[in-house]
Formats: C-alpha cells, sequence, structure tokens
C-alpha cells in the first residue's frame, strides 16, 4: 500500500535499518582520511561497514584478540588477505562498543608510531602493514 511505501522511506531516510553501532563509524572514516590510512584491521562488523561504505578506499579485515594475540577473524573471510605484507601504513581500529577487538593489541604485532582518537574508537598506527604478524 501506499502507506506502507511512505513508511519504508521514510526508515531508510532515517537510518532505523541501520544498526545503532554503526552510526558513529563515519566520524573514524574522517579520521582515516585525515591521516592517509587505507589498509586496517579491525572487528568483523566495524571493518566491514567501512570497507562497504568506502567502497574499499579504506580497506579493513576483519580480526579479534585473544590471549594469545590478534588473529584473522575465523569465518567469513579471504585467508589470502592476511598473508604478505602490503606496502606503506596500516592501522587497528579499536571499538569497546562492538565484541572482538575492544582493546589496543600487545606489542607483538609491533610499535605504534601514533594513536589516534575519535568518540569512542582508537586508532592504532603502524609504520607497515601488520597483517603477517597476526597468528
Amino acid at each position: 500500500s501506499v502507506y506502507n511505501a511512505g513508511s519504508l522511506i521514510s526508515s531508510v531516510r532515517h537510518q532505523r535499518f541501520q544498526p545503532v553501532h554503526t552510526l558513529e563509524l563515519p566520524a573514524a572514516v574522517r579520521v582515516l582520511d585525515a591521516a592517509g590510512l587505507r589498509r586496517g584491521y579491525s572487528t568483523y562488523w566495524d571493518a566491514n561497514a567501512i570497507t562497504w561504505e568506502t567502497a574499499g578506499r579504506i580497506t579493513i579485515y576483519p580480526v579479534y584478540e585473544t590471549p594469545d594475540g590478534t588473529r584473522p577473524f575465523i569465518s567469513n573471510v579471504v585467508t589470502s588477505s592476511y598473508q604478505g605484507v602490503q606496502p606503506g601504513r596500516s592501522f587497528v581500529l579499536v571499538d569497546p562498543r562492538v565484541p572482538f577487538v575492544t582493546i589496543l593489541p600487545d606489542s607483538r604485532i609491533g610499535s605504534t608510531t601514533a594513536l589516534l582518537h575519535e568518540g569512542r574508537f582508537t586508532i592504532a598506527v603502524y609504520d607497515r602493514d601488520i597483517g603477517d604478524r597476526l597468528h
């Protein structure tokens, strides 16, 4: 009906279908863009949302934290994405509101060159791609 179509259009315009945790991601994207960061790692949900929303301009691969270090996500990933080292810097986007990457990675993956902050997010910047250091 016309009423249902109007209601659906209104819901889309007001982002009622968007998961609440993603509403603040555009601010993190602005920080990543300003810093020139293009390759990173984060929780599955943030990684996919940012990669999709930026049409791959910023590519984030999903990871999770364990007591033994940062690891590639366990499902729905292309494992070859974590192999080899890409040129340039990389980052880890820490999001305390979404499971799996709620704290900064430990020093086993390398030393950070900067810590950037935006709202609830912390972005750990590394001078090289850390993909080969993920176990």
